[in-house]
């Protein structure tokens, strides 16, 4: 025998549940247990004729760990592994009378199966052992239609702004680097750590936000998987993907890893700062060591990492009159805006933490891990219609704590208990400075955004049982779960108020619309018990063969109770507002297979079927809870001085308090999936996946005023108007309260889960793995994403009603386009070797995708249909107003609208490509230990992911407001803008070089 035939028990590294089953000499294993944290790796063993050997000795060999078991052919041919932890693997395989093989490059996945076909060629002459690359390693990283994996090249290999686990999502071209996945915000996603979920805090007022300081570093994982429809039952809490983190281990030995890297302001450029130079500088320290308490049997891995950043923010400098209004401010109000007319500087400290230990005995595992993150940033760039977030600031905190015991009893009969907590929090604070300010002619933000302040936590504690039972060909899992969920937040939309002025005349005369919703919100405080059950069969149906199918049931309480009821609203409509009328239970059937025709493992062809539920959707639940009539709204139009706080004195009118109800049959989003795809190994490296999928997401939450009026008028194009119309310079506004059904309550939302989202893509992946000079994938997903849910992004409540609440010509408007529609999204990974050094590389990532959708309407503060909002309004595409056709040589998008109102999403922002090179270069080895110098040059394109100026016009700041005394129909005054398109605020940092030293990563 070539290899030792000493069993070494055991794996260092193992997750919660490392020994399911074990797999001993003679036993053929038909079916394996499935965990959603451990693969398994089945293979058989056949002579050129096509007869199974038995008795043929198959060493494993966990080449991240240095260890090895040792189990024996069956009669039929046949051994297995049951269950391994994640990871790549090599396997010797020896007998007499057959040459030996070591056949290297087994990837492993959780909650997959790794099958292996074996010749064996007789001996001929001398014996010798060939070495041969596992023909389907390709094949098993990424699963065509249901996941992307990441290994250490995507983690450590390549490129990237920030070393968060969530950010590795922008290496699948199915999502973002906003974790935006398949048309989904990212707030829809989640991660599972050790097989259970977790899900950080978002604000529901901004865009998915998992960059402000997710306690996730990547440095505690060795792999990543982005699934976006898995069969299995136990994974739960998300309708969006699900991206699974695989720990890290401590290694065969004491292994101490560590980096830094630095940037100044010498080393960052930009086309879009004129002539400023922009200031980005960063530092990033990290560190970790881990190592075997007790030689194959228990582990520990410790690290720590820390990131100080500060990041331009580039100013839109689009509106001419702003030095006037920086002017006016400096002399009339003693406010110095010259901070704003410079880039802004985001300044970010994060500070991560991360642990492990692991112990193994014959029969249990044991394993426990924490996470933990801190962040605090000042002027952070976070409102998606705010420039900067000059006097803003955020602080959070991430705490996750997973524990799991794992069994066996006999050969099959297993379970896995897991334990975690969690706690997420984030506080968004308002530092002196002006209140939100908008300026028409030019947009011009500044001032802190409206969604600010805010406070958000939640904490959970879970338990979970998994059970496993193997017969013949099937494999049972069954068990169940509870979850104990609290949430605490305290957030009013527009609680400092918000003002519009028309120009910097307007700014300096204090004339324009001011809006504040003011009080004090009841704090939502609120907390449930989720329960859950489920059973699944995994069914080898014949060689190669294999299908799911499983059920999950939940039922998540709802906070019955919470609600004040406000009894004026009552008694005016007969609507109780403090109803939940929610339905908590949740059936989520599940089915895939997998199938591997032929002997040789070149092809894989998968297919899935799900419902998939998140949780019920918090701020609406907050919302309802939180405005109950205690918060009011205050307007005022024409004199509002006081800038830049509120306005003086009785300039400004309550108009009510604003109220939010929960619509009937309340509901958590569900999600129901179906994909399948193709895989073929062109080599045993290099696969090519083709896939397609479809996504239905419905029970989302829309919002409808029930307080609008009637319609009391119509304009020159027949849109209607709800309130009476005043103008101010280039803005619209209702004169307060005209706009009510109810003069004595401002906005009553009503709060239904009647949104809806589709998603249908088409995905090609050629991906070349574990080469040892060059690796590479290249993928490119042409998707449709339509939706009915306006405000999936963020913004306040205007930002999410309808600008034709009764329709357009019978025909929902908002049903169209959806905002996260990206048609085509192509992203390219690559490695390659350098013979310089000690493992010099170069390694490069692009990423290139359709630009942003927007629809043309207008510019923030003119609420053209009088119904309260300044940012819904939509834009009717009238040839006879003066300029509008010169803007069609550039926009096509707005020829085929002409005389009607746009339709939804229709224009498109221009293409953006980003491209990202690191140069890794070995200086020497210490100590065994590789020392390396490292240059990023980050977004060379400079490219910037801008929001569009929408505003097909202006309204004429010389112009007055027509009625026609016979018809009543308004003629507002209008003038084209020739800005349309344009980047009103930018969201590039420009191009960046970062210098950094690295050991062992």
């Amino acid at each position: 025998m070539l290899a030792s035939t000493a069993y070494r028990a055991g794996l260092r590294g193992c997750g919660l549940a490392l020994l399911l089953a074990t797999a001993v000499p003679g036993i053929s294993t038909e079916a394996e247990a499935h965990s959603i944290t451990q693969g398994a790796l089945l293979g058989s063993i056949r002579d050129e004729a096509g007869a199974p050997v038995r008795d043929v000795s198959i060493e494993l060999f966990d080449v991240s760990q240095g260890t090895s078991r040792l189990v024996t052919s069956s009669a039929n041919g046949a051994f297995g592994f049951p269950v391994l932890p994640p990871g790549d693997y090599a396997l010797l395989i020896e007998r007499l009378g057959f040459h030996p093989i070591y056949l290297v490059s087994i990837p492993v996945r959780a909650n997959g199966t790794v099958r292996v076909p074996v010749i064996l060629r007789s001996v001929q002459g001398s014996v010798r052992s060939d070495t041969v690359v596992f023909r389907g390693a390709a094949l098993q990283a990424t699963k065509a239609g249901r996941s992307r994996f990441f290994s250490g090249f995507e983690l450590d290999g390549l490129p990237t702004d920030r070393r968060g686990l969530f950010d590795v999502a922008r290496f699948s071209s199915n999502s973002t680097g906003a974790f935006e996945t398949e048309g989904l915000p990212g707030r829809f996603g989640g991660a599972s750590i050790d097989g259970l979920p977790f899900v950080p805090v978002t604000h529901p007022g901004l865009p998915s936000n998992y960059r402000w300081g997710s306690s996730l570093s990547r440095g505690a994982f060795g792999g990543a998987e982005l699934a976006t429809s898995s069969g299995d039952v136990e994974l739960s809490e998300v309708a969006g993907a699900l991206l699974t983190g695989y720990g890290r281990s401590g290694g065969a030995g004491m292994e101490f890893r560590g980096y830094a890297d630095w940037t100044g302001d010498a080393l960052g450029s930009s086309d879009n700062f004129g002539a400023a130079t922009p200031t980005y500088s960063t530092m990033r320290l990290g560190a970790s060591m881990g190592g075997p308490v007790v030689r194959d049997t228990a582990f520990f891995l410790a690290g720590v990492e820390y990131a100080k950043e500060e990041r331009p923010v580039p100013w839109p400098g689009v509106d001419p009159d702003f030095a006037a209004v920086a002017q006016s401010s400096l002399d009339g109000f003693g406010v110095d805006l010259g901070d704003y007319v410079a880039p802004q500087i985001e300044s970010v400290d994060l500070v991560t933490a991360f642990g492990r230990f692991g112990w193994t005995t014959e029969r249990h595992a044991v394993n426990v891990s924490a996470n933990f993150g801190s962040v605090s940033a000042t002027d952070p760039m976070i409102d998606p219609d705010i420039g900067s977030g000059f006097g803003a600031g955020i602080d959070g905190l991430d705490l996750v704590l997973r524990a799991g015991l794992a069994s066996r009893w006999g050969n099959n009969f297993a379970q896995e208990l897991r334990i975690g907590f969690e706690s997420s929090m984030r506080e968004y604070t308002t530092f002196n400075g002006p209140i939100s300010t908008t300026l028409a002619s030019g947009f011009q933000p500044f001032g802190t955004s409206a969604n600010l302040p805010g406070d958000f936590k939640t904490s959970a504690f879970r338990i979970s049982e998994t059970l496993h039972y193997i017969t013949g060909s099937h494999s049972l899992k069954f068990g169940g779960g509870i979850t104990a969920r609290s949430v605490d937040e305290t957030f009013v939309h527009g609680g400092r108020g918000e003002f519009f002025f028309s120009d910097a005349l307007g700014f300096a005369n204090a004339r324009g619309v001011f809006v504040q919703a003011e009080g004090v919100a009841a704090p939502a405080r609120f907390s449930s018990l989720q329960f859950a059950g489920f059973l699944q069969d995994t069914w080898t149906v014949a060689p190669g063969l294999e299908v799911v199918i499983g059920l999950r049931y939940e039922n998540e309480g709802l906070p019955t109770g919470e609600v004040t009821r406000n009894d004026d609203w009552l008694q005016l409509t007969g609507l109780d507002n403090s109803v939940i009328d929610g339905v908590p239970s949740k059936f989520s059937p599940r089915f895939s297979f997998s199938y591997l025709p032929g002997q040789r493992g070149e092809w894989v062809v998968r297919g899935n079927a799900g419902i998939y539920y998140g949780l019920a959707q918090s701020f609406a639940l907050s919302e309802a809870i939180s405005h109950s009539g205690n918060v009011v709204v205050r307007r005022g139009i024409g004199d509002v001085s006081g800038w830049p706080t509120v306005p003086n004195g009785g300039l400004s009118s309550v108009t009510g308090p604003r109220l939010a109800l929960l619509g009937p049959d309340f509901e958590a989003p569900r999600t129901v999936r179906l994909s399948g795809g193709i895989s073929r190994a062109l080599n045993p490296q290099t696969a090519l996946h083709v896939s397609a999928s479809y996504r239905h997401t419905d029970f989302l939450v829309r919002r409808a005023d029930l307080n609008r009026n009637s319609v009391i008028a119509t304009d020159q194009h027949g849109r209607s108007i709800y309130g009476t119309l005043a103008k101010e310079g280039s803005l619209l506004a209702s004169l307060p309260a005209t706009n009510r059904r109810f003069p004595n309550f401002d906005l009553v939302s009503a709060l239904n889960p009647d949104g809806f989202s589709d998603y249908t893509d088409f995905t090609a992946t050629l991906e070349r793995t574990l080469a040892t000079s060059a690796r590479l994938f290249a993928s490119y997903t042409f998707s449709t994403t339509t939706d009915n849910w306006l405000g999936g992004r963020g913004g306040g409540p205007d930002d999410q009603l309808s600008p034709f609440p009764d329709s357009l010509n019978g025909i929902d408007w908002a049903d169209g386009t959806s905002d996260f529609d990206i048609p085509h999204r192509i992203v390219v990974g690559a490695e390659f070797g350098l013979p310089i050094g000690v493992g010099s590389s170069l390694s490069a990532f692009v990423r290139s995708q359709s630009g942003r959708p927007f629809t043309p309407g207008y510019r923030d503060g003119v609420d053209a249909n009088g119904d309260g909002s300044a940012r819904n309004d939509v834009a009717f595409v009238d040839q006879s107003v003066a300029g509008v056709s010169d803007l069609f040589a550039d926009w096509d998008c707005l020829q085929s609208q002409v005389g009607q109102f746009a339709e939804r999403n229709v224009c498109r922002a221009p293409w953006l490509t980003r491209v990202d090179i690191s140069l890794s270069i070995g200086l020497t080895q210490i100590g065994g230990n590789d020392v390396s110098i490292v240059i990023d040059g980050l977004n060379l394109t400079d490219a910037e992911d801008g929001v569009p100026d929408r505003a097909l016009y202006l309204i004429d700041p010389n112009g007055t407001l027509q009625t026609d005394p016979v018809s009543g129909a308004v003629t507002i005054p209008l003038i084209a803008n020739p800005n349309f398109g344009v980047p009103l605020i930018r969201r590039g940092f420009g191009r960046v070089i970062r210098i950094g030293a690295r050991i062992n990563y």
